[in-house]
Order: structure tokens, then sequence, then C-alpha cells
């Protein structure tokens, strides 16, 4: 699991913004990513509980070619701001998608 706790991230991707193939773990103070693939990518390496994306805080932008967060387990979104856009959405979740209220720019 990929796991960023805390402190200010700018990044420029070519594919992927970030991918973690077992999950993504955000917590940090702010995070922008631009990126021509997904801004935030997960797999599901075939493990029960493996491939989700949790967003627990900060303000986090998204600008993607695909989609803002993709996650092929389950995306989890709370006590943030989230903003951004991409192409094909701003997310995509083959899992359950649990989005508090208020956290999501155009929820």
């Amino acid at each position: 699991v990929l796991k960023l706790l805390g402190g200010d991230i700018h990044l420029q991707a070519k594919k992927d913004g970030l991918r973690g193939s077992d999950g993504v773990l955000l917590s940090m103070d702010s995070l922008h990513i631009e990126s021509e693939g997904n801004g935030i990518y997960t797999a599901n390496t075939g493990k029960t509980g493996k491939g989700n994306i949790e967003i627990a805080k900060g303000d986090i932008s998204v600008i993607a070619g695909e989609y803002g967060f993709f996650s092929q387990g389950d995306l989890s979104v709370y006590e943030c701001h989230i903003s951004g856009k991409g192409v094909r959405g701003l997310y995509h979740t083959e899992g359950q998608c649990s989005i508090e209220e208020g956290c999501m720019d155009n929820e």
C-alpha cells in the first residue's frame, strides 16, 4: 500500500500520477496532481481488501487525462476537500464508494 502522510506535494506525470498496486492511503496537508493518465490509480492484485483508495485528510486537486481517481477496489473519501477533473470523470471505482458530503466539488 502506498501511504502519503502529511506534507505538501505537487507532481506532474506522463502516465498515472500516483499508482499503488495494493492500494493508496492519503492523509496530506495538500496534494496537487497533473497527469496524462489517471491522477491516482490502484490495481487489485486479487487479494481481498486490496486495491482501495482512502483519502482521509487534506486539500487535494487533480487534473487528469483519464480519471482523477481510479480504484479497482473501494473508494473512501472523508475529512478533506477534493477539486479537479478527469477527461473520463473525476472518479471510477470497481468496489464500494463512500464520499463524505462536502468533500468533493461537483458532487
